[in-house]
This record gives C-alpha cells, structure tokens and sequence, in this order.
C-alpha cells in the first residue's frame, strides 16, 4: 500500500490479486516504443558524488525517450507506473522502504 494524502490516492497491490487505486483496478501502460514513451526517474543520495555517472543514464534516456519526469517519491513513481502514468521507470540504488515485497 502507498498512499498519497495530497491527491487522497490509496494503491494497493497483492501478488496475483492484481492492483489498484482507490479500489479501481489499475494496469501498466502498454507502450513499447520506448520513443514515444513517458520515463520516471530518480536519483540516489550520491548523485553530487558522482553526477556524470547518474546523468549519463539521464542523457541516454532522454534523448531515446518522449519525456522524462522526477516526482521524488520512488514509492510513487512505481505506483503510477502501475497505474499507466508512466511508461518506464529506472532507478539506482533503490532500498527496501521504495520496494514491498512479502517475506
């Protein structure tokens, strides 16, 4: 469960229960150009250590890419990529709290 309390937006997702959004079931997008498709992205805590390292993946992304997005919330991007917001999503370093996964 992610819950967004600015847009009152519940997701919820169980494996093979499938995903939802306020109790809507939602899906992924089902673009598979990636030039005509909209990326979310974000950057680890490092990104001043190593800028050039992190912004070369950014480059080769946006210029393949229809457009780049950077929400801040990896739980978020995920979710909204679940929801078909985003087409793609990438990101370095993600640690547990970004990702649920059962036990």
């Amino acid at each position: 469960m992610v819950y967004d309390p600015i847009l009152d937006e519940l997701f919820q997702a169980e494996r093979g229960k499938g995903a939802f959004l306020n109790r809507n079931r939602i899906s992924v997008s089902k673009k598979d150009d990636l030039d005509r498709s909209f990326l979310c992205t974000g950057f680890p805590y490092d990104v001043r250590e190593r800028p050039d390292f992190y912004l070369g993946y950014f480059r080769e992304f946006l210029i393949r890419s229809f457009a780049i997005r950077r929400l801040g919330s990896a739980a978020l991007d995920l979710c909204y990529l679940a929801a078909g917001r985003f087409d793609g999503f990438w990101e370095l370093k993600l640690h547990a709290w970004d990702v649920a996964q059962p036990g």
